[in-house]
């Protein structure tokens, strides 16, 4: 009888590890597709916004370079040289929730098109399985500002928090 509970304990305890490493291995796609996620063409603002969570959870930092401009990049560059930056991101990571555009100019400061969004992030671990909480549970918003450039030029993110 002992060695039964013994062995489905080992069993319970080998599945329950299995599904906790599935869940912790999971990275929200944000509904983009595969295609989306391998070449970055033709993505509207909202998009490129998702596909900067997506890679800020795998801890991509060149593919996330690929989103910023070059202004962007600049001041990332001063806050790691600076070591502002806080390395428990890579450990704790926040998803996205939520998208609000702000504004949109076209044909300002030399730039197509400049859109504001407001964004919301959220710690808890249940919207890597598809959980939505609302605006009030996300951990903080953040403000983002996209460009483009030409008409045919992609979204670029100019500046993450003013």
């Amino acid at each position: 009888m002992k060695k039964g509970y013994i062995k489905l304990g080992s069993i319970f305890l080998i599945v329950f590890l299995c599904v906790f490493i599935f869940v912790f291995g999971l990275n929200p796609k944000y509904g983009l597709s595969a295609e989306q996620l391998k070449n970055h063409d033709n993505l509207t603002a909202e998009e490129t916004i998702k596909l900067y969570a997506y890679y800020k959870n795998r801890s991509d930092f060149n593919k996330i370079d690929d989103l910023l401009s070059k202004e962007a990049l600049d001041e990332a560059g001063m806050f790691e040289k600076d070591k502002d930056y806080n390395q428990d991101d890579i450990l704790n990571p926040v998803f996205l929730t939520n998208i609000e555009k702000v504004s949109s100019e076209c044909e300002q400061d030399g730039f197509y098109e400049r859109r504001i969004y407001v964004t919301y992030w959220s710690d808890n671990l249940l919207v890597k399985l598809g959980y939505k909480p609302s605006d009030k549970d996300a951990i903080y918003s953040t403000d983002m500002e996209l460009v483009k450039k030409s008409k045919d030029s992609d979204w670029v993110i100019e500046s993450i928090g003013f």
